[in-house]
C-alpha cells in the first residue's frame, strides 16, 4: 500500500530510491520486513521519435551492406534485432547462438537473459561459417581483439548520414 501511495505522488525512479532508503533503515533497526522494488523501472523509456522505424532500420542496413563489411553488418543487425548495447556484444558467442539465448552479467550475482530471434541466429550462423568462427566470441578481429567502438560508431553514423536519417 505504501509503494502504491508513493507511486501516485512520485515517479518510479524516485519511489525506487525512497524504498531503497527505507529498506536500508529497516535492515539497520533489525526488522525482517522488506518492500520489493524490483518491479519499478528506473530508466526512461525512449520516445517514438528517438526510435528507428522499420523503414529507417532497413535503409541503414542497406547502407551498411553497401560497405561490404560483413562484421559491421552483423553488428548492426544484432544490436537492432536483439536490443543489445555495443558493450554487450562481447558476450555473444557461437554457443549462445546455438542455444538462442544470451546470458549477460547484470550486477552482482545477477544475469539478464536475452532471447535471440531465430532469423538473427540463422544470419549469425552464416556469418560464423563464412568467417571461420567455430567457438567463442563471434565479433573478434583477426588479432583476437574486439572491434573498436569508435570505428563502428563512425561507420554507422556515416551510413545514417548517407540515408538521410538523423544519426544522433
Amino acid at each position: 500500500d505504501y509503494k502504491a501511495a508513493k507511486l501516485k505522488e512520485y515517479s518510479a525512479a524516485t519511489v525506487k530510491t525512497i524504498l531503497f532508503g527505507l529498506n536500508k533503515y529497516l535492515e539497520y533497526i533489525g526488522c525482517d520486513l522488506r518492500i520489493n522494488n524490483k518491479d519499478l523501472m528506473a530508466h526512461r523509456a525512449k520516445t517514438p521519435d528517438e526510435l528507428l522505424t522499420m523503414d529507417e532500420y532497413l535503409q541503414v542496413l542497406s547502407a551498411v551492406k553497401s560497405y561490404q563489411d560483413d562484421r559491421l553488418y552483423a553488428i548492426v543487425e544484432t544490436i537492432c534485432s536483439a536490443g543489445l548495447k555495443y558493450s554487450e556484444l562481447k558476450y555473444l558467442t557461437v554457443e549462445a547462438i546455438e542455444a538462442g539465448l544470451l546470458v549477460l552479467p547484470y550486477g552482482v550475482r545477477k544475469n539478464r537473459n536475452v532471447y535471440l530471434p531465430k532469423n538473427l541466429c540463422a544470419d549469425l550462423r552464416k556469418f560464423c561459417a563464412d568467417n571461420g568462427v567455430y567457438r567463442g566470441s563471434i565479433f573478434l578481429t583477426k588479432h583476437g581483439n574486439f572491434p573498436d567502438r569508435g570505428n563502428m560508431t563512425g561507420a554507422i553514423r556515416e551510413a545514417c548520414k548517407n540515408t538521410g536519417i538523423d544519426h544522433k
